[in-house]
């Protein structure tokens, strides 16, 4: 009776929730309820909507290169924190990619990483590569 409960209550929706509760309060805890990272998130997903025009937030009065270096500094002084964040609490989350979203993530990698390879590197190899990493082999 107990291995039919086990069973039953893991099954969608409600097991999914406990399959990655943990990675879930370990993200909340360490992104919205940490003000000082909060301050950056904000600051840096406003400045993600002032370059996604039109937006309610718009600098008419830089030329554009100077707006887009303020916000690229911006976002490469956040990187560091960002990735370590991403790391620690995003990365854990990984696991619950659906199949069908990790061969779009495959698919996606390999035409910007055989863009940048030589030619006589198969498609075909770079995204068995890329399956692999993500897990979907």
């Amino acid at each position: 009776m107990l291995k039919d409960f086990e069973r039953k209550w893991k099954e969608p929706p409600l097991g999914l929730e406990y399959e990655f509760g943990q990675e879930y309060v370990n993200l909340w805890k360490n992104s919205a309820f940490d003000p000082e990272f909060m301050k950056k998130m904000v600051l840096f997903l406003g400045e993600w909507q002032w370059l996604n025009f039109p937006s309610p937030v718009f600098d008419w009065s830089d030329d554009h290169m100077t707006a887009f270096n303020d916000h690229l500094g911006h976002l490469l002084d956040l990187l560091p924190e960002l990735s370590e964040f991403a790391k620690n609490y995003v990365i854990p989350l990984g696991k619950g990619i659906s199949r069908e979203n990790r061969e779009k993530i495959a698919g996606l990698a390999t035409s910007i990483i055989k863009s940048r390879l030589p030619k006589f590197i198969p498609e075909r190899v770079i995204k068995a590569l890329i399956r692999k990493v993500l897990g979907t082999v």
